[in-house]
């Protein structure tokens, strides 16, 4: 059997689960049983597979049909044109979170140098795309989980030079020092109700870290310490930006409205939802 027979027939099964997206995801994990990048599937597709790649990639799909992410079963996951690795520390990067990079380099216009802050960091995807895209950008990757941190110093070391990034343990909604000015703030925070998981499909509920996606108050605080956490390491000009789930846009902005923050933006994603809020930094 080749590896295109072996993934034609791996994608029929995922299609027949009701799972979508089957071919993407059956090749994305046949690259990752063959150790090979996606792009490397078409060059492949017509070798014969060996006994050893095709009990693995077999595993794979089972595990796939049991409800695991494709990604957490690939190890890594495409993101902004990068891959980033992942594990079940963090969440699986989405499309919907690139409009915040987006957003960021439209705004950074290129700037040299600029200091770059990535709250609630996860993988660093967010952070890492935005400085990779920056000359001389200077980043921190912070998170409250060490477990997410260990993943998101991988993939800064895969993506970055060693002096563009650091990495810090820590609650985003704590008060922070007042040095260094960050140019860019970036928060992409748990927003999701207790209603709202408990809905959730079973592939996001079970595997996915709860720690980055469950909010209090309605999945509103963060948005409400975050802008009062971050004011005294801001840059006089700086930015913040904001990922926020379908609905909660307004009531964000009204939140930063009501610290001062300024020249706010609502920002719509592919799918027309206002995904991402940003303001500068209120005045002296």
């Amino acid at each position: 059997m080749t590896h295109g027979e072996l993934c034609r027939e791996a994608e029929q099964q995922l299609a027949a689960a009701g799972i979508p997206g089957a071919g993407v995801e059956a090749r994305a994990m046949l690259c990752a049983a063959l150790c090979a990048k996606y792009d490397d599937y078409f060059r492949l597709r017509e070798q014969k597979a060996s006994a050893e790649t095709e009990q693995s990639y077999r595993q794979m799909i089972e595990r796939r049909l049991s409800g695991c992410p494709a990604a957490y079963i690939c190890g890594e996951w495409e993101f902004f044109g990068l891959e980033f690795c992942v594990t079940e520390s963090v969440l699986i990067p989405r499309s919907d979170t690139e409009t915040l990079v987006e957003q960021a380099l439209l705004l950074a216009g290129g700037r040299c140098g600029l200091k770059l802050l990535d709250l609630c960091c996860g993988s660093g995807c967010i952070g890492i795309s935005v400085a990779k895209n920056l000359p001389e950008a200077e980043l921190t990757l912070s998170d409250i989980s060490a477990d997410a941190l260990v993943v998101a110093e991988k993939n800064a070391g895969t993506h970055l030079a060693e002096e563009m990034y650091a990495t810090e343990l820590r609650d985003a909604r704590t008060i922070r020092e007042p040095e260094p000015k960050y140019d860019f703030v970036f928060c992409n925070p748990p927003y999701v109700t207790e209603r709202e998981w408990q809905e959730l499909e079973s592939t996001v509920r079970d595997f996915e870290p709860r720690l980055a996606l469950v909010g209090e108050e309605e999945g509103l605080e963060f948005y409400r310490c975050v802008p009062v956490a971050v004011l005294p390491a801001m840059a006089p000009e700086g930015w913040l930006l904001f990922e926020c789930g379908a609905g909660q846009a307004t009531d964000v902005a009204e939140i930063l409205v009501g610290e001062g923050w300024r020249d706010i933006q609502c920002i719509q994603d592919s799918a027309g939802i206002d995904r991402v809020v940003c303001a500068h930094a209120p005045r002296n």
